[in-house]
């Protein structure tokens, strides 16, 4: 195949697999690479799935032997470990879903006019 600016021959990709390869970027063809790598050694389960786009590749520097300071804390806290293993995350997110719902339809009960003029009513009554 040429080139069809420059007439030369276009190099052969080197992952005849990738489908990027078709558009003959041996660069994105490597990322992609990578990326099915990453894809393959990854679980199943979509709680890893999501606690695994929060890990961080490489570390700049040495991480110290104890974090000082808050932010060297926070960055140095197994926060997958305990998405993982606690149930306090999973039911937390589940107890949101399920009250919202319900919460929003109290507001919407408590703020409607009728209830509105309802309370000016009684308070009128009480003073």
């Amino acid at each position: 195949m040429y080139d069809s600016l420059h007439f030369q021959p276009v190099p052969q990709p080197s992952c005849i697999s990738c489908p990027i390869s078709v558009l003959r970027h041996p660069i994105l063809c490597k990322a992609v690479r990578k990326m099915a790598e990453k894809g393959a050694a990854a679980s199943s389960s979509p709680l890893d799935s999501f606690v695994n786009r929060f890990k961080i590749d490489k570390m700049s520097g040495r991480m110290m032997k104890y974090p000082y300071t808050l932010s060297a804390k926070i960055a140095q806290f197994p926060y997958g470990y305990y998405i993982k293993n606690q149930w306090v995350f999973r039911y937390y997110a589940i107890a949101l879903v399920v009250c919202a719902p319900v919460f929003s339809w109290i507001q919407k009960q408590t703020n409607s006019p009728a209830n509105v003029e309802l309370w000016k009513k009684k308070r009128a009554a009480e003073h």
